[in-house]
């Protein structure tokens, strides 16, 4: 037999080298391309602020922690109703009529995930029908996001009666502090721009009229989270403390949405 020239040698080794590395690059997957982070995403909270509720919650039953994630078909389904109730802007007489004209299950639907002040018509009108849960009160277990959603929905009702929720979230003993942004010439929300109150002096303008309010978010250590709710006419802030174990209010802040001119 006639042994292979050393040209010929050398392409043979060439062309072996060329497969073998071709059969390796097959055999290897690309890596996958890295997670680019949502520019919505939303702010990073401290766990023991914002831990979700594990446990499932019927449809009638009282309304989950609003920190655990809602599903994509109830926030499109609550986005419809609320876009239906804001068409014409509906003064509260309308808006309440509104709200009555839904069915059961929208009402707990608009209550548990709804803008605020169509969500506390709602909790109102299914605590008459005897589901007393879905009134905003404070709980000694909810967390600084379940109170937040509380206090939004107090927010939609008028002066008078935000008085008789607002006192269930001061501390016993104590006072809150109040401090409420306007813009040069606008009258003063509260006396000077700022107060302190107490559940005995509590008046119930030191939360401001919330208009088609929904949350924010909440922010900060388990000992002090601050937590807010965005409003058409104000942004609101809220600062919770511990007193004996449980959260209260430790001061509410608003600042006008619009800007000043």
């Amino acid at each position: 037999m006639t042994m292979p020239g050393t040209a010929t040698r050398l392409l043979i080794l060439g062309l072996g080298l060329g497969l073998g590395l071709a059969t390796g690059c097959d055999r290897r997957r690309p890596a996958p391309p890295p997670t680019i982070a949502s520019p919505r995403a939303a702010p990073a909270v401290d766990a023991a602020v914002t831990a979700p509720d594990a446990a499932a919650t019927p449809a009638d039953a009282a309304p989950p922690d609003p920190a655990a994630a809602a599903p994509a078909a109830d926030l499109a389904a609550v986005r419809a109703i609320d876009q239906r109730l804001d068409a014409d802007r509906l003064d509260d007489a309308a808006l309440r009529a509104a709200v009555a004209a839904l069915t059961p299950a929208e009402q707990r639907l608009l209550a548990r995930l709804g803008a605020c002040d169509g969500a506390m018509f709602a909790a109102e009108l299914r605590a008459s029908a005897g589901e007393p849960a879905w009134v905003p009160r404070r709980d000694a277990a909810a967390t600084p996001a379940a109170l937040t959603r509380a206090l939004c929905l107090v927010a939609g009702l008028d002066r008078a009666s935000r008085q008789g929720y607002l006192r269930d979230f001061l501390p016993p003993t104590g006072e809150v502090e109040i401090f409420h942004e306007v813009c040069p010439g606008d009258p003063p929300l509260v006396a000077r721009g700022r107060d302190a109150v107490s559940r005995a002096t509590v008046r119930g303008d030191e939360l401001p009229r919330g208009q088609r309010a929904n949350g924010d978010g909440c922010v900060g250590p388990a000992s002090a989270p601050r937590c807010g709710f965005v409003a058409d006419n104000r942004s609101f802030e809220l600062t919770f403390q511990i007193v004996d174990g449980e959260l209260y209010l430790a001061s509410i802040v608003s600042n006008p949405m619009t800007g000043c001119y």
